[in-house]
């Protein structure tokens, strides 16, 4: 199997769960540009006008501009850094929103991110498991749909 297609088989694990759900997968197997498909797809079928992404960096939103402009995707989406959409939640409304890191969300000023009004759901980690367990407040919403493993990458030739 091609990461392609792995990357393939991860969208269509979350179109089956009603495109609502996480995605764990090791750095480096393409979240990012799973998340460029799934907004491209969803648009091709008419489900989705617009796309929010989170992000807990500066960095992050420029590298995710970057690749939205590289995907022809930048008029229906914005990046917002997490701060930012927590702050101002009701200003970031969309079809589909996606947390990259979405690890980083639950904090006691940032759960309103998951309140952004919005249809769809992406989540995106390598690792979304956190030690104080908060990252349940995420699971009980939006269940993980897949898991991509160091092992797995390895193995493949993928990173």
């Amino acid at each position: 199997m091609t990461r392609d297609d792995r990357q393939k088989q991860s969208l269509n694990a979350w179109t089956v769960k009603g495109y609502r759900g996480c995605l764990q997968a090791v750095t480096g197997f393409g979240k990012t540009r799973i998340a460029m498909m799934a907004i491209r797809g969803l648009r091709k079928k008419g489900l989705v006008e617009t796309a929010t992404i989170t992000v807990p960096t500066i960095v992050l939103k420029e590298q995710w501009e970057k690749e939205l402009e590289a995907f022809g995707l930048t008029d229906c989406s914005a990046v917002v850094v997490n701060n930012t959409a927590a702050m101002r939640p009701y200003e970031f409304g969309c079809d589909l929103l996606i947390c990259d890191e979405v690890h980083t969300v639950p904090t006691d000023t940032r759960d309103v991110i998951l309140d952004i009004e919005h249809e769809y759901f992406l989540g995106l980690s390598a690792t979304i498991e956190r030690k104080d367990g908060r990252h349940e407040e995420i699971l009980d919403k939006y269940p993980v749909f897949d898991v991509v493993k160091f092992d797995e990458c390895i193995e493949n030739g993928w990173i």
